[in-house]
Protein backbone atom coordinates (compact mmCIF):
# COMPACT_ATOMS: atom_id res chain seq x y z
CA UNK A 1 0.00 0.00 0.00
CA UNK A 2 1.27 3.28 -1.16
CA UNK A 3 0.81 6.57 1.34
CA UNK A 4 1.30 10.05 0.14
CA UNK A 5 1.87 11.09 3.68
CA UNK A 6 5.30 12.93 4.86
CA UNK A 7 8.50 10.78 6.35
CA UNK A 8 7.70 13.16 9.10
CA UNK A 9 4.37 14.78 9.66
CA UNK A 10 4.06 17.46 11.78
CA UNK A 11 0.69 19.15 13.29
CA UNK A 12 -0.48 21.72 15.40
CA UNK A 13 -3.78 20.78 17.51
CA UNK A 14 -6.75 23.12 18.87
CA UNK A 15 -6.14 25.97 16.31
CA UNK A 16 -8.70 28.52 16.85
CA UNK A 17 -7.15 31.80 18.26
CA UNK A 18 -4.35 32.19 16.02
CA UNK A 19 -7.04 33.03 13.48
CA UNK A 20 -8.49 35.92 15.64
CA UNK A 21 -5.91 37.16 17.78
CA UNK A 22 -3.78 40.14 16.54
CA UNK A 23 -1.27 40.22 19.34
CA UNK A 24 2.63 39.80 19.30
CA UNK A 25 2.15 36.46 20.56
CA UNK A 26 -0.21 35.82 17.72
CA UNK A 27 2.15 37.08 15.28
CA UNK A 28 5.39 35.16 16.83
CA UNK A 29 3.26 32.07 16.04
CA UNK A 30 2.87 32.49 12.47
CA UNK A 31 6.67 33.79 12.20
CA UNK A 32 8.26 30.63 13.77
CA UNK A 33 5.86 28.48 11.18
CA UNK A 34 7.60 30.21 8.33
CA UNK A 35 10.77 30.55 9.58
CA UNK A 36 10.40 26.50 10.56
CA UNK A 37 9.52 26.29 6.84
CA UNK A 38 12.36 27.93 5.31
CA UNK A 39 14.86 26.73 7.01
CA UNK A 40 13.76 22.50 7.11
CA UNK A 41 11.34 22.74 3.71
CA UNK A 42 8.68 20.98 6.25
CA UNK A 43 5.04 21.08 5.59
CA UNK A 44 2.78 22.15 8.41
CA UNK A 45 -0.69 20.52 9.00
CA UNK A 46 -3.20 22.69 11.48
CA UNK A 47 -6.12 21.12 12.70
CA UNK A 48 -9.04 23.71 13.53
CA UNK A 49 -11.93 24.26 15.80
CA UNK A 50 -15.22 25.33 14.37
CA UNK A 51 -15.64 27.53 17.39
CA UNK A 52 -14.24 28.24 20.73
CA UNK A 53 -16.30 27.51 24.26
CA UNK A 54 -18.64 30.82 23.98
CA UNK A 55 -20.01 29.75 20.19
CA UNK A 56 -17.84 32.32 18.70
CA UNK A 57 -16.98 31.44 15.16
CA UNK A 58 -14.38 33.08 12.68
CA UNK A 59 -16.44 35.51 10.99
CA UNK A 60 -16.37 36.77 7.09
CA UNK A 61 -14.04 39.44 7.79
CA UNK A 62 -11.21 36.83 9.39
CA UNK A 63 -11.80 34.36 6.57
CA UNK A 64 -11.02 36.96 4.63
CA UNK A 65 -7.97 38.12 5.99
CA UNK A 66 -6.28 34.62 6.24
CA UNK A 67 -7.37 33.89 2.41
CA UNK A 68 -4.08 34.87 1.15
CA UNK A 69 -1.80 34.10 3.93
CA UNK A 70 -2.74 30.65 3.07
CA UNK A 71 -2.28 30.86 -0.79
CA UNK A 72 1.08 32.32 -0.19
CA UNK A 73 2.12 29.14 2.50
CA UNK A 74 0.69 26.15 0.06
CA UNK A 75 3.21 23.86 2.52
CA UNK A 76 0.39 24.71 5.20
CA UNK A 77 -2.40 21.98 5.20
CA UNK A 78 -5.84 22.77 7.40
CA UNK A 79 -7.85 19.98 8.83
CA UNK A 80 -11.23 19.73 10.85
CA UNK A 81 -10.58 19.02 14.59
CA UNK A 82 -13.25 19.69 16.79
CA UNK A 83 -16.67 21.42 17.10
CA UNK A 84 -15.11 22.91 20.31
CA UNK A 85 -12.78 22.23 22.97
CA UNK A 86 -14.91 21.07 25.02
CA UNK A 87 -17.12 18.88 22.16
CA UNK A 88 -14.77 16.52 20.24
CA UNK A 89 -16.75 14.77 17.86
CA UNK A 90 -17.16 11.18 19.76
CA UNK A 91 -19.38 12.89 22.61
CA UNK A 92 -21.83 13.97 19.74
CA UNK A 93 -24.50 11.67 18.46
CA UNK A 94 -23.17 10.67 15.06
CA UNK A 95 -25.89 13.23 12.87
CA UNK A 96 -24.74 15.94 15.12
CA UNK A 97 -20.89 14.91 14.76
CA UNK A 98 -21.82 14.63 11.25
CA UNK A 99 -22.88 18.29 11.16
CA UNK A 100 -20.17 20.00 12.82
CA UNK A 101 -17.54 17.82 10.42
CA UNK A 102 -19.32 19.54 7.29
CA UNK A 103 -19.31 22.97 8.64
CA UNK A 104 -15.20 22.47 9.59
CA UNK A 105 -14.83 21.52 5.93
CA UNK A 106 -17.28 24.74 4.54
CA UNK A 107 -15.19 26.49 6.77
CA UNK A 108 -11.68 25.26 5.33
CA UNK A 109 -12.96 25.36 2.07
CA UNK A 110 -13.29 29.26 2.14
CA UNK A 111 -9.32 29.35 3.86
CA UNK A 112 -7.65 27.54 0.92
CA UNK A 113 -7.70 25.49 -2.00
CA UNK A 114 -8.51 22.15 -2.10
CA UNK A 115 -4.85 21.11 -2.33
CA UNK A 116 -4.62 22.50 0.83
CA UNK A 117 -6.89 20.94 2.70
CA UNK A 118 -5.09 18.40 4.87
CA UNK A 119 -4.68 14.48 4.09
CA UNK A 120 -4.10 13.16 7.12
CA UNK A 121 -6.33 14.31 10.36
CA UNK A 122 -5.66 13.74 14.37
CA UNK A 123 -9.38 14.67 15.71
CA UNK A 124 -9.44 16.07 19.07
CA UNK A 125 -9.25 13.61 21.64
CA UNK A 126 -8.47 11.66 18.95
CA UNK A 127 -11.80 10.59 17.72
CA UNK A 128 -11.80 7.63 15.71
CA UNK A 129 -14.67 8.33 13.36
CA UNK A 130 -14.75 5.24 11.19
CA UNK A 131 -18.54 6.37 10.29
CA UNK A 132 -17.42 8.94 8.24
CA UNK A 133 -15.09 7.55 6.19
CA UNK A 134 -17.03 8.41 2.92
CA UNK A 135 -17.31 11.88 4.33
CA UNK A 136 -13.80 12.05 4.76
CA UNK A 137 -12.58 10.40 1.61
CA UNK A 138 -15.25 13.36 -0.12
CA UNK A 139 -12.84 15.58 1.56
CA UNK A 140 -9.66 14.43 0.58
CA UNK A 141 -8.96 12.51 3.86
CA UNK A 142 -6.48 9.53 2.94
CA UNK A 143 -6.17 8.21 7.39
CA UNK A 144 -6.61 9.18 10.48
CA UNK A 145 -4.19 9.68 13.70
CA UNK A 146 -4.61 7.60 16.75
CA UNK A 147 -3.52 8.34 20.69
CA UNK A 148 -0.23 8.75 21.40
CA UNK A 149 -0.59 6.94 24.67
CA UNK A 150 0.21 3.29 25.65
CA UNK A 151 -3.65 1.91 24.60
CA UNK A 152 -2.84 2.72 20.75
CA UNK A 153 -6.75 2.99 19.97
CA UNK A 154 -9.96 3.64 21.83
CA UNK A 155 -12.64 2.00 19.61
CA UNK A 156 -10.70 -0.28 16.94
CA UNK A 157 -10.49 -4.15 17.37
CA UNK A 158 -7.29 -5.68 19.38
CA UNK A 159 -6.28 -7.36 16.17
CA UNK A 160 -6.30 -3.87 14.27
CA UNK A 161 -4.57 -3.04 17.30
CA UNK A 162 -1.48 -5.52 16.63
CA UNK A 163 -1.30 -4.21 13.46
CA UNK A 164 -1.56 -0.49 14.14
CA UNK A 165 1.33 -1.58 16.63
CA UNK A 166 3.03 -3.58 13.93
CA UNK A 167 3.43 -1.18 10.77
CA UNK A 168 2.32 1.96 11.99
CA UNK A 169 -0.89 1.95 9.92
CA UNK A 170 -4.31 -0.04 9.80
CA UNK A 171 -7.76 -0.22 8.16
CA UNK A 172 -10.85 -0.88 9.98
CA UNK A 173 -14.21 -0.11 8.09
CA UNK A 174 -12.60 1.18 5.10
CA UNK A 175 -11.07 3.90 7.35
CA UNK A 176 -6.83 3.81 7.73
CA UNK A 177 -5.51 4.70 10.90
CA UNK A 178 -1.80 5.80 11.82
CA UNK A 179 -0.12 6.01 15.34
CA UNK A 180 0.77 9.88 16.77
CA UNK A 181 3.93 8.89 17.88
CA UNK A 182 5.39 12.45 19.67
CA UNK A 183 3.61 14.62 21.95
CA UNK A 184 5.99 17.87 22.13
CA UNK A 185 5.14 18.88 25.29
CA UNK A 186 5.90 15.31 26.49
CA UNK A 187 9.42 16.77 26.52
CA UNK A 188 9.50 20.13 28.39
CA UNK A 189 11.13 18.60 31.80
CA UNK A 190 13.47 16.83 30.25
CA UNK A 191 17.35 16.97 30.02
CA UNK A 192 18.80 17.65 26.32
CA UNK A 193 20.19 13.99 26.99
CA UNK A 194 17.19 12.23 28.05
CA UNK A 195 15.33 14.73 24.77
CA UNK A 196 18.07 12.99 21.93
CA UNK A 197 17.44 9.32 24.12
CA UNK A 198 13.69 10.12 23.35
CA UNK A 199 14.55 11.53 19.33
CA UNK A 200 16.92 8.39 18.64
CA UNK A 201 13.77 6.22 19.64
CA UNK A 202 11.50 7.81 17.47
CA UNK A 203 13.90 6.79 14.57
CA UNK A 204 13.77 3.33 16.10
CA UNK A 205 10.13 3.58 15.39
CA UNK A 206 10.95 5.35 11.82
CA UNK A 207 12.99 2.63 10.31
CA UNK A 208 10.06 0.14 10.98
CA UNK A 209 7.24 2.31 10.04
CA UNK A 210 8.65 4.48 7.10
CA UNK A 211 7.22 7.88 9.05
CA UNK A 212 7.15 9.84 12.51
CA UNK A 213 4.33 12.40 13.36
CA UNK A 214 5.23 14.68 15.71
CA UNK A 215 2.23 17.23 16.98
CA UNK A 216 1.75 19.97 19.80
CA UNK A 217 -0.71 22.66 20.30
CA UNK A 218 -1.53 26.41 19.17
CA UNK A 219 -1.30 27.10 22.79
CA UNK A 220 2.15 25.56 23.68
CA UNK A 221 3.53 27.55 20.53
CA UNK A 222 2.64 31.00 21.71
CA UNK A 223 5.41 30.40 23.90
CA UNK A 224 8.85 31.26 23.19
CA UNK A 225 10.42 27.74 25.27
CA UNK A 226 7.95 25.72 23.40
CA UNK A 227 8.99 27.11 19.90
CA UNK A 228 12.68 26.57 20.80
CA UNK A 229 11.69 23.31 21.89
CA UNK A 230 9.70 22.39 18.83
CA UNK A 231 12.70 23.66 16.50
CA UNK A 232 15.35 21.68 18.31
CA UNK A 233 12.98 18.45 17.61
CA UNK A 234 12.61 18.95 14.09
CA UNK A 235 15.43 20.13 13.27
CA UNK A 236 17.34 17.29 15.18
CA UNK A 237 15.19 14.90 12.56
CA UNK A 238 15.48 16.37 10.17
CA UNK A 239 19.50 15.53 10.38
CA UNK A 240 18.33 12.46 9.81
CA UNK A 241 15.23 12.22 8.17
CA UNK A 242 14.24 13.70 4.54
CA UNK A 243 11.07 15.64 5.10
CA UNK A 244 8.15 15.36 2.76
CA UNK A 245 9.22 12.04 0.75
CA UNK A 246 6.31 9.96 0.45
CA UNK A 247 6.30 6.23 1.88
CA UNK A 248 5.46 3.13 0.46
CA UNK A 249 4.70 -0.08 2.03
Amino acid sequence: MKFDIPKIHFSIDDVFNALIDRDQNTSDFWTFLDKLHEKLNIDVSLYLFLENDLGQRLSSHEIDRFIQHFSQRPWIKLGPHSRSPSLPFHSQILSDAKKSLTELYSVIARLVSEQQVAKYLRLHYFSELFEFEKLFNHNGARGLFTTDKPIVAYRIPQEYKTELIANGFTTYQNMTFFRSMLRIETLKSLSTMEIQSTLDRLLDDFRIYGYVSIFTHEIHLLSPEYRELTNYVLTYLAGHIKFNEPISN
